[in-house]
């Protein structure tokens, strides 16, 4: 099968890999492309007030820890990290912070997770304009959210050479985020060039339905585990 992979950049190589050695072609397009941002320390310099940090990617698990450093040569007592995607959880557990993963590793896992039905105060740290249901829902249920932008997603545009490429039909395109779903409506891609549209959660599903993609998947997670193991089903 033509599997359309659209995640950034950096975060491509390994899943292509993987996907190719499944037996399928993998088409890398990645939708968005992530650009680091100037943020303000001191939310970091005063984490040992928060309950729960959130860190919704690898982007922003790697600025957390950098920044984490320069001011606490030793973790304060009690710090605790939960990570969307395994990716980004490797990354606070390299650093020796205590950290577990949402499950599904969406938004929404997030917000099932016990850690934040005794949390007061949240540090969010994640990209510009991302996250806003945890967010919403945090703020619904009384909980002060700080966050940290570390990062911004901008839209990539689709070059020719893959739109040529995408002539033939890709039989599935595996589209993490809202965002992403966004930006490859900018690609203005012939009717039928997708055959199935892959998401890691309703809401993300909602929305390709708006778009229009008529036969949509919701997989367990946004990680690349998770369509891994649907694309081996699928190689069955």
């Amino acid at each position: 099968m033509r599997v359309l992979l659209t995640r950034p950049d950096a975060e491509l190589s390994q899943l292509a890999d993987a996907v190719t050695r499944l037996g399928h072609t993998a088409i890398c397009a990645p939708a968005l492309d992530i650009q680091p941002l100037a943020f303000g320390h001191q939310a970091i310099m005063n984490i040992d007030e928060f309950d729960t940090v959130v860190v919704t990617s690898k982007p922003a698990a790697s600025a957390l820890v950098s920044v984490l450093d320069e001011y606490w040569p030793q973790w304060p007592e009690g710090l605790r990290v939960l990570a969307v995607g395994e990716g980004s959880g490797a990354i606070t557990r390299a650093a020796d912070i205590a950290t577990q993963v949402a499950q599904p590793s969406t938004s929404e896992g997030v917000l099932a997770h016990p850690w934040l039905a005794d949390s007061r105060r949240v540090l969010l740290v994640t990209g510009a304009g991302g996250r806003g249901l945890i967010d919403a829902e945090l703020a619904n249920r009384g909980i002060a959210v700080t966050r940290l932008d570390t990062y911004r997603r901008a839209r990539v545009p689709l070059p020719p050479a893959l739109a040529e490429a995408l002539l033939e039909p890709a039989d599935i395109a595996w589209v993490t985020s809202v965002d992403a779903l966004d930006a490859m409506r900018d690609w203005a891609l012939p009717a039928g060039a997708i055959r199935n549209c892959w998401v890691p959660s309703a809401r993300v599903a909602d929305h390709a339905r708006s778009l229009h993609y008529s036969s949509v998947r919701v997989l367990p997670g946004a990680d690349n585990a998770s369509v891994l193991a649907q694309l081996t089903k699928e190689s069955l």
